[in-house]
Protein backbone atom coordinates (compact mmCIF):
# COMPACT_ATOMS: atom_id res chain seq x y z
CA UNK A 1 0.00 0.00 0.00
CA UNK A 2 1.09 3.53 -0.88
CA UNK A 3 2.16 6.09 1.94
CA UNK A 4 0.12 8.99 1.59
CA UNK A 5 1.67 12.81 1.98
CA UNK A 6 -1.60 14.44 3.40
CA UNK A 7 -0.81 16.26 5.73
CA UNK A 8 -3.14 19.37 5.34
CA UNK A 9 -7.17 18.60 6.80
CA UNK A 10 -8.04 20.91 3.81
CA UNK A 11 -7.87 18.52 0.98
CA UNK A 12 -10.56 15.99 0.64
CA UNK A 13 -9.13 14.24 -2.14
CA UNK A 14 -5.97 13.85 -3.93
CA UNK A 15 -4.95 12.31 -7.10
CA UNK A 16 -1.17 10.81 -6.55
CA UNK A 17 -0.35 12.29 -10.08
CA UNK A 18 -2.27 15.32 -9.95
CA UNK A 19 -0.17 18.24 -10.63
CA UNK A 20 -1.43 20.44 -7.95
CA UNK A 21 -0.96 17.51 -5.26
CA UNK A 22 -1.36 19.11 -1.63
CA UNK A 23 -3.34 22.19 -3.05
CA UNK A 24 -5.21 23.96 0.27
CA UNK A 25 -8.62 25.62 0.40
CA UNK A 26 -8.34 29.29 0.92
CA UNK A 27 -8.87 30.25 4.78
CA UNK A 28 -10.80 32.83 3.93
CA UNK A 29 -13.81 32.18 1.95
CA UNK A 30 -15.29 35.98 2.17
CA UNK A 31 -13.81 37.73 -1.10
CA UNK A 32 -12.92 34.70 -2.87
CA UNK A 33 -15.40 34.86 -5.24
CA UNK A 34 -16.94 37.67 -7.34
CA UNK A 35 -20.49 37.88 -7.50
CA UNK A 36 -21.33 37.80 -11.14
CA UNK A 37 -24.88 38.61 -10.99
CA UNK A 38 -25.52 41.41 -8.57
CA UNK A 39 -29.18 42.47 -7.59
CA UNK A 40 -28.55 45.43 -9.50
CA UNK A 41 -28.21 43.26 -12.71
CA UNK A 42 -31.11 40.63 -11.95
CA UNK A 43 -33.47 43.84 -11.59
CA UNK A 44 -32.39 45.02 -15.06
CA UNK A 45 -33.17 41.76 -17.00
CA UNK A 46 -35.93 40.86 -15.21
CA UNK A 47 -37.17 44.64 -16.48
CA UNK A 48 -35.91 44.04 -20.07
CA UNK A 49 -37.99 40.16 -20.11
CA UNK A 50 -40.92 41.89 -18.57
CA UNK A 51 -40.87 44.59 -21.46
CA UNK A 52 -40.21 42.45 -24.26
CA UNK A 53 -42.72 39.92 -23.06
CA UNK A 54 -45.57 42.64 -22.88
CA UNK A 55 -44.51 44.10 -26.26
CA UNK A 56 -45.25 40.10 -27.53
CA UNK A 57 -48.35 40.59 -25.93
CA UNK A 58 -49.46 43.69 -27.46
CA UNK A 59 -48.22 43.20 -30.84
CA UNK A 60 -50.26 39.21 -30.78
CA UNK A 61 -53.57 41.10 -29.36
CA UNK A 62 -53.28 43.51 -32.00
CA UNK A 63 -52.78 41.31 -34.58
CA UNK A 64 -55.67 39.39 -33.77
CA UNK A 65 -57.54 42.25 -33.68
CA UNK A 66 -57.03 43.73 -36.81
CA UNK A 67 -57.50 39.85 -38.16
CA UNK A 68 -60.83 39.82 -36.69
CA UNK A 69 -61.69 43.16 -38.31
CA UNK A 70 -60.45 42.15 -41.81
CA UNK A 71 -62.70 38.60 -40.69
CA UNK A 72 -59.67 36.55 -41.33
CA UNK A 73 -60.89 35.10 -37.85
CA UNK A 74 -63.75 34.16 -36.57
CA UNK A 75 -64.95 36.32 -33.14
CA UNK A 76 -65.58 32.58 -30.79
CA UNK A 77 -61.62 32.21 -31.38
CA UNK A 78 -60.99 35.57 -29.82
CA UNK A 79 -63.04 35.24 -26.58
CA UNK A 80 -61.01 35.52 -23.54
CA UNK A 81 -63.71 32.75 -21.27
CA UNK A 82 -65.09 30.37 -23.26
CA UNK A 83 -69.03 29.24 -21.76
CA UNK A 84 -69.54 25.92 -21.08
Amino acid sequence: MRSSKLTSPFVAFQMPSSPKAGARVAADTGNVHTPTMTLKNAALLALIGTILMTALLVWTFVFNFLNLLRGLIRRSSMRLVASA
